[in-house]
């Protein structure tokens, strides 16, 4: 008798031995894919999840993680979003019906070939047996399992012959949602070429998405091609509509310049504090949680004023004024923005009235002329841009490079900080990771008022029924208002906001009972009550430090107060400090513990890490001393940034304000005692004791008798 484990075993060399006799004839003879090529496989077959990725093409080739002499590497949360956008394509609502269509059929697939075994086995064979006993019964029960038999196969057939058709159907529906968004993904990853390939819509249908890396050659020129737009402007600006322009009569009397008599001017001055907290208001209340499909990735909670400037340029401020003087002339009797709505016509939730940053802006609306629709109202762009427009004006012939054209070719502003924001696009160099957004004074004269996209209208109407158009999507589809401006002259680009994005607060739980020292040097460092570092000469205090490494899937460092990129930062006591024997025994076992960065043993300074997993290969080397109690949405925010080759974050992740969180219990009152209850407690010890005194007294009396 053979021995299994034997048979198996050769059976398994076997198999191994073609296996690897294929992959020999595949790399002699069969055709090499380049090592700057990849192809991410998508595959549709019969099952639960009728699509799928292959596994060994979800993963990124090794030799892609660093820079070679012949091309750039490529980031893992790159990769991962390229495979994130395919899979989010194959499971979407849209694709859930016909899921569902070919679980039913693979369901019914089963059941069929169920019922083939069982009719084929019971019905034959109680058919033959009833026809040598001559039992009518059996003979009838073998025919009814031979009926099943029959209706097995046919349905069996059936479902294949469908499942053959809602495979390539299931395929062509995300190859519909997938190559829409191939330039988004290829504007995402410009160091990659992303096509589809090896498309089959029949039968087993399947498509391949080969990246292949640009060289480093094709990268320059991209990027030469692709300048910020105030790189883009010629050497010896001709703005559009400043030119050579007189000097005006007059300026705003709140400008700090004021004297026109040296000429023009431009200068960007900085806002005093009142204004820089009506400008956040502002941003705060004419914030909402909508979002539209010209947003690029997910809806801030909250945006944030970082920096903000008041733009006085005199030419500028001429050319404005004269278009404010053409409005009258052409317009003299402007229809008012609440009249464009009626209520037979106006969906509720529309926005009637006057624009929604007039109430915010307080005394800023005074300064509007009402009888011109003239409106403080906001445009998004990025830092470059927005320098670029203060710098020259609104240039009408790039209108649709940055965003679409919905209501014709012109300047488009929004009402609302969150529209604004959709548009608004992260900066380079000082400006990396921070956005832009013009506060502008448009002067709208009248106004056409549309529900729906129409450019040949607006083309036509534009210069003889109205000089700007209300794009009103609120009232249509409930998202925003829109205000469209065909004339650079009305518009004068005033404040220019540099913002950030606010993503949340952590609050950590100190373990200071255990490595109180560790603790310590945390809680005073968040608190910034020591004062100046003896040796960095800078404030002890996190706020306004950056992370400085972010690791997903690891950690996020940060607590250089010194240089920002992990080789400073000082500890309270001066220096470094040892290690505390309680915190190296604590295990880096979960995520959100909080633990002390360092360059080995007994050399804590002020850097430290939150763990986004556990870490036991730390365990023994870094100080555990805390752990997150509430901000686990911030702490993953921070871990989806984008990071370089070297882990730094594209955008910066700041702290921008640290402290002390007190815990107070409540229901628990200190009793006071009265200087009264002490006095009669004093008097009552020493009635006790002179009673003892006495009855000591009667004692001697008594021994005295009987003596």
């Amino acid at each position: 008798m053979a021995d299994p484990a034997g048979a198996d075993g050769s059976i398994y060399c076997f198999l191994e031995a073609c296996r690897v006799c294929c992959a020999m004839w595949q790399a002699l003879f069969g055709k090499k894919t380049p090592e700057n090529e990849h192809s991410i496989q998508v595959r549709f077959a019969p099952g639960w999840n009728a699509a799928f990725i292959e596994q060994r093409s979800m993963q990124m080739p090794s030799k892609w993680t660093s820079d070679t002499e012949e091309w750039f590497n490529v980031s893992s949360m790159a990769w991962h979003g390229i495979i994130r956008t395919i899979e989010e394509t194959l499971y979407c609502e849209e694709t859930k019906a016909i899921q569902k269509k070919i679980r039913c059929r693979g369901c019914v697939i089963i059941l069929s070939l169920i019922g083939l075994v069982l009719g084929f086995m019971c019905g034959f064979l109680m058919s033959f047996l009833g026809c040598l006993d001559g039992d009518a019964g059996v003979c009838a029960t073998g025919l009814t399992f031979a009926v099943i038999f029959v209706i097995s196969l046919v349905s069996l057939v059936a479902s294949f012959l469908s499942m053959n058709c809602l495979l390539p159907a299931y395929a062509r529906l995300v190859l519909d949602k997938l190559e829409p968004q191939m330039p988004q993904l290829q504007a995402a990853n410009p160091n990659m070429r992303l096509d589809l390939m090896n498309i089959n819509l029949q039968g087993a249908a399947q498509f391949d998405l080969r990246v292949r890396l640009k060289s480093r050659q094709e990268c320059e020129e991209q990027r030469t091609n692709e300048k910020p737009i105030s790189e883009r402007l010629p050497v010896s600006p001709k703005p559009q509509i400043v030119g050579v322009a007189p000097l005006p009569q007059s300026v705003p009397t709140y400008w700090t310049n004021q004297d026109l008599r040296e000429g023009h001017f431009r200068q960007r001055c900085e806002v005093s504090a009142e204004s820089r907290e009506l400008l956040q208001a502002l941003l705060d209340e004419t914030f909402k949680t909508r979002s539209t499909r010209d947003r690029q990735g997910k809806m801030p909670r909250r945006l944030r004023v970082v920096k903000c400037q008041r733009v006085e340029d005199s030419s500028l401020w001429y050319w404005y004024l004269s278009g404010l003087e053409k409005l009258k002339t052409s317009w003299p009797s402007c229809t008012p923005i609440s009249d464009h709505y009626t209520a037979s016509q106006d969906a509720p939730e529309a926005q009637a009235g006057d624009v929604c940053t007039k109430q915010p802006l307080g005394g800023f609306s005074n300064r509007l002329d009402p009888k011109l629709n003239e409106f403080y109202l906001m445009h998004g762009t990025s830092p470059d841009g927005a320098l670029g427009i203060t710098d020259g004006g609104f240039r009408l012939d790039l209108t649709g490079s940055h965003a679409g054209t919905m209501f014709g070719n012109g300047a488009y502003f929004a009402e609302c900080s969150s529209k604004a924001d959709e548009y608004s696009s992260a900066g380079e160099g000082i400006y990396e990771g921070v956005y832009a957004m013009l506060l502008c004074r448009v002067a709208c004269g009248q106004m056409l008022r549309m529900l729906r996209p129409d450019p040949q209208m607006v083309e036509h109407a534009i210069g003889k029924v109205a000089s700007a158009v209300l794009g009103d999507r609120e009232a249509s589809v409930g998202t925003y208002r829109e205000f469209v401006v065909f004339d650079a002259s009305q518009i004068y680009p005033e404040y220019v906001e540099i913002s950030g994005v606010n993503i949340g607060r952590m609050i950590f739980k100190l373990y200071d009972n255990i490595c109180p020292k560790t603790a310590e040097n945390f809680r005073c460092l968040c608190n910034g009550e020591r004062g100046t570092g003896l040796i960095t000469k800078m404030p002890l205090n996190f706020q306004g430090s950056k992370f400085h490494r972010v690791i997903p899937g690891f950690m996020a460092q940060g607590g250089d107060f010194e240089l920002g990129d992990g080789r400073g930062g000082e500890s309270i006591y001066g220096g470094k400090f040892n290690d505390e024997a309680g915190g190296l025994a604590l295990r880096h076992a979960k995520r959100g513990l909080l633990s002390m960065a360092n360059s080995g043993r007994d050399t804590n300074g002020s850097q430290f890490f939150i763990l986004f997993k556990a870490a036991h290969h730390l365990n023994g080397k870094h100080c555990v001393f805390g752990e997150l109690v509430e901000g686990q949405a911030t702490l993953d925010a921070i871990e989806g940034v984008k990071t370089t080759s070297d882990d730094k974050p594209i955008a910066p992740i700041t702290i921008a304000r640290c402290g002390q969180v007190e815990r107070r219990v409540v229901g628990v009152r200190p009793v006071k005692r009265k200087k009264t209850k002490e006095v009669n407690s004093s008097s009552s010890e020493s009635s006790s004791s002179e009673k003892k005194k006495k009855k000591k007294t009667k004692k001697d009396k008594k021994k005295k008798k009987k003596d």
